[in-house]
């Protein structure tokens, strides 16, 4: 571990996991979710956003709020512009239990549309390129299972 050098990223997997959140439809559909409850207000940060780099902030080993915040700064080189404390603080204060039933059914809905993809993924045609990896039918019978009962296999 270096100290004082500058211009290094210190969580170097926070952009690649917001760009699955942005990529995969999360991100966008938290903040559609989010913003259908306050269609009046426009916050200055997307509270889809601000949710989707605390998640990413915690899974890099944050272990607070701030930890958070000042994991993602460290990151803005690569990142643009993310919240700060206080302003990270301010949008999970807004998570009423309305707002925590929109995300959980915005969350529910992402779960399902990477399901189905996934279980596209695993058709015949697709088997037959070599660079997607053929499924064993153990994964199929799993994919399956969680299209017929959302939930059942996924830890939320």
């Amino acid at each position: 571990m270096t100290t004082g050098a500058s211009g290094l990223i210190g969580a170097v997997g926070a952009p690649l996991l917001r760009l699955l959140a942005e990529r995969s439809g999360l991100r966008s559909g938290l903040s559609t979710a989010l913003g259908r409850l306050r269609p009046d207000f426009i916050p200055e940060h997307d509270r889809g956003q601000v949710l989707i780099d605390v998640a990413v902030a915690l899974g890099l080993g944050a272990v607070s709020v701030a930890g958070a915040a000042n994991l993602l700064s460290a990151s803005q080189a690569v990142l643009g512009q993310v919240a700060s404390t206080p302003t990270t603080w301010r949008a999970l204060t807004e998570l009423d239990p309305t707002a925590l039933a929109a995300v959980a059914k915005a969350r529910a809905g992402h779960r399902r549309a990477i399901w189905a993809r996934l279980t596209a993924r695993d058709t015949p045609r697709h088997r037959t390129k070599p660079h997607l990896p053929s499924s064993t039918p153990r994964s199929a019978d799993y994919i399956a299972g969680e299209l017929r009962n959302p939930g059942w296999a996924t830890p939320t």
